[in-house]
């Protein structure tokens, strides 16, 4: 089971402003938000792979910068299958806030 883990900073922008880029991200990654916790800055999506289910997982993070936290597990995949999904989750979230902000 591989498991990535990354952060990215969004300055200049609220916890409400990033978290409202989650759902497009991770629809524009390819991924299905299955939860979205507005409270609590959080959004669960999955995506079907070549090897299996995909889940992944994004939180805001209040403070100077804000920052959004994003987890990634498959059970039958490596690191390297994951990063690119990744790298597309953060292209989108940041084209998004950006646009949006």
């Amino acid at each position: 089971m591989a498991k990535l883990e990354s952060s990215r900073p969004f300055p200049h922008r609220s916890a409400d402003q990033v978290y409202a880029g989650f759902e497009h991200a991770f629809t524009q990654a390819g991924f299905r938000p299955l939860k979205l916790r507005p409270i609590g800055w959080l959004a669960l999506a999955q995506r079907a792979g070549d090897g299996g289910d995909i889940q992944a997982n994004l939180s805001a993070r209040p403070g100077n910068p804000t920052t959004a936290l994003l987890i990634m597990t498959g059970d039958r995949h490596a690191a390297a299958d994951l990063q690119p999904l990744a790298d597309a989750v953060w292209q989108a979230l940041a084209a998004h806030v950006e646009s949006h902000g």
